[in-house]
C-alpha cells in the first residue's frame, strides 16, 4: 500500500506528485486562459463545455494519471470494495474568497454536508466499512496565504468524526472549528472581521494552508473540512472587480487561479452523493454533467461494479426530473 493512500485514510487529505514541469504548467494555464476568455470568463467550466478536443484530452489525462490510478487501486485494497473515478471533471477559475467580505463568513465546509439532510444518505455516511467518497484537486499555481491564494486550506483528521453517530465525538474533533466559523459568520455581518485576522485563528486550532508545487495531486475526503485559500487583505484591497465574495470577476494576469477537480468513490459513496445532489435546488447543471460525462467518456466512468447510470436513472425517476436522461 502506498504512503499516499495511507496518509489519505489517516488524515483525510494527502499530497501526491507534481505532474507537470514548469513549462507545461505555463502552457496549460495559457490554454485555459484562452478557453475562459472565449467563454466570457465563467467561474467554472465542465468537461462537456470544453470545445477544444485536444485540451479536453489533456485535462482528462492530467487527472486520470498513473498516480491517481494507483491510488484508487490502493484504496480498493484497503476497503476491500470497488472504488472508481466519478464525474464531474471541472475547471474553476479565480475562485478566491475575499478575506474581509466572505459571504458565508469563513468559507469552511465539508463536501458531504448536504447528505446529512437525508436519512438515506446518513445510513451510508455512517457505514465506515462501505462509504468512501473524495475529490482529486490539481492546482496550477503555487499557494501562498499571504499573497493571491490559489490553493486549499484544510483541517486534517476531521473526516471520520464528521460521519460519526456520536455527537460528542463530532464536537470534540470539530467543535473549535465550528465555533470559530460561526463567530466569523456572525461578525462578517457587522464588518468587524476586517479588523480580526481569522486566518491566524484558524491556524491556531490546527487548520493549515497546503503549499504543494503547482500541478501536484491533492486528494481529500468528502468529510474533510476545507476552503479555498483566501487572497491576502492587502492584495484584495487593491482590486475592486469581485463578483460576490467568492469569485474574482476579471483577470489577475499571471496570478489567475486555476483548479481542476475530479471525484472518486465506492458504491455506497456514489449512491449517497447522487441522492443528495439530485435533490438540491438549482443544481440541474451539475446533475446534467454527471449524465453527459458518463455518456461521453464511458471508458473511464462506466463501471460494472458501480453502475452509475442505473443509480442516476433511479434518482431521475424518484425526483421526476425528466429533463435529465442517460
Amino acid at each position: 500500500m502506498s504512503i499516499l493512500a495511507e496518509t489519505y485514510i489517516q488524515d483525510g487529505v494527502a499530497i501526491g506528485a507534481k505532474l507537470l514541469d514548469d513549462n507545461q504548467v505555463y502552457e496549460m494555464r495559457a490554454k485555459l486562459e484562452d478557453l475562459f476568455k472565449r467563454k466570457k470568463y465563467p467561474p467554472r467550466l465542465y468537461l462537456s463545455q470544453i470545445d477544444d478536443d485536444l485540451l479536453k484530452d489533456s485535462i482528462i489525462d492530467l487527472v486520470i494519471n498513473t498516480e491517481t490510478r494507483n491510488f484508487i487501486k490502493d484504496l480498493e485494497r484497503i476497503y476491500g470494495l470497488p472504488i472508481h473515478f466519478c464525474p464531474t471533471i471541472e475547471i474553476q477559475r479565480n475562485n478566491i474568497p475575499h478575506p474581509a467580505h466572505i459571504a458565508d463568513g469563513s468559507g469552511w465546509h465539508v463536501d458531504c454536508g448536504g447528505e446529512y439532510l437525508h436519512k438515506y444518505c446518513c445510513d451510508r455516511l455512517q457505514d465506515f466499512e462501505k462509504y468512501g467518497f473524495g475529490k482529486i484537486g490539481i492546482f496550477l499555481q503555487e499557494n501562498r496565504e499571504d499573497f493571491y491564494g490559489g490553493g486549499i486550506d484544510v483541517k486534517a483528521n476531521t473526516h471520520l468524526a464528521i460521519r460519526s453517530t456520536s455527537r460528542l465525538r463530532r464536537f470534540l474533533d470539530n467543535g473549535f472549528l465550528i465555533i470559530l466559523k460561526r463567530i466569523h459568520e456572525f461578525l462578517v455581518k457587522f464588518f468587524f472581521n476586517k479588523y480580526i485576522n481569522f486566518s491566524k485563528l484558524y491556524l491556531m486550532i490546527g487548520c493549515q494552508t497546503l503549499k504543494p508545487p503547482a500541478s501536484s495531486v491533492v486528494l481529500f475526503d468528502s468529510g474533510t473540512w476545507h476552503r479555498a485559500t483566501p487572497m491576502s487583505k492587502n492584495i484584495a484591497a487593491s482590486h475592486s472587480q469581485w463578483a460576490g465574495a467568492r469569485q474574482f470577476s476579471s483577470s489577475l494576469n499571471e496570478h489567475n487561479k486555476y483548479a481542476i477537480y475530479c471525484q472518486f468513490g465506492s458504491l455506497s459513496g456514489v449512491e449517497s452523493h447522487i441522492y443528495d445532489h439530485f435533490r438540491r435546488d438549482g443544481n440541474k447543471m451539475y446533475c446534467q454533467e454527471w449524465v453527459s460525462t458518463i455518456k461521453n467518456v464511458p471508458e473511464i466512468f462506466v463501471h460494472s461494479e458501480i453502475p452509475i447510470e442505473k443509480i442516476i436513472n433511479e434518482n431521475i425517476l424518484a425526483t421526476a426530473n425528466t429533463s435529465l436522461t442517460t
